[in-house]
């Protein structure tokens, strides 16, 4: 466990561009002191200023209790409220390469046989250690850094969540859609 917390709090220094180190980053108290409130921050991409500027911003939080809804609930909302920011989300980010956002692009076969299963292992695994995270960050820092400024804190809102944060370990974060490295 206390791995998992490591890693998952070194995304989040790496994600929000942190310079602390990654035992650092698993104090919870310097942690917090350092991080950003992502939903109070205006949605931040990687890419260029035009791009950038059009960017939907962060949703209030939703009034709605995800646990408590049924799968038609869900499924209605998805479509409804969800579907359609993430594709302005995308877009955003990179129209050519996100010019079509469907359900299956974060449930994966999900979408298709109706399970919507979450985390989807279709989607890129994520590594488990902070030096994983560092080289991930390394290669894909614009992506690294549209996900954890704009994607996690949009989806947890929609989805009526407070977004994961090292002071917040049970909100939602990345490993709510993807998987770890085996």
């Amino acid at each position: 466990m206390k791995t998992v917390t490591s890693t998952f709090l070194m995304a989040a220094a790496l994600t929000f561009g942190l310079s602390a180190r990654a035992d650092e980053a698993a104090k919870p108290a310097a942690a917090a002191a350092k991080v950003p409130a992502a939903t109070t921050k205006p949605t931040v991409t990687a890419q260029s200023p035009a791009t950038a500027a059009t960017a939907p911003a962060i949703p209030e939080k939703a009034k709605i209790d995800w646990d408590k809804m049924s799968k038609a609930e869900r499924k209605k909302y998805m479509k409804a409220t969800v579907l359609p920011a993430a594709k302005k989300m995308f877009a955003a980010y990179d129209a050519k390469k996100y010019s079509k956002v469907t359900c299956a692009t974060c449930h994966g076969p999900g979408a298709t046989d109706g399970s919507f299963k979450m985390p989807n292992p279709e989607l890129p695994k994520l590594p488990k250690s902070p030096e994983g995270f560092k080289e991930l960050a390394e290669k894909k820092p614009e992506m690294m850094k549209f996900m954890g400024q704009t994607v996690k804190p949009t989806v947890a809102a929609l989805l009526g969540q407070e977004p994961w944060e090292p002071q917040n370990p049970k909100g939602f974060g990345c490993i709510g859609c993807h998987e770890s490295m085996k």
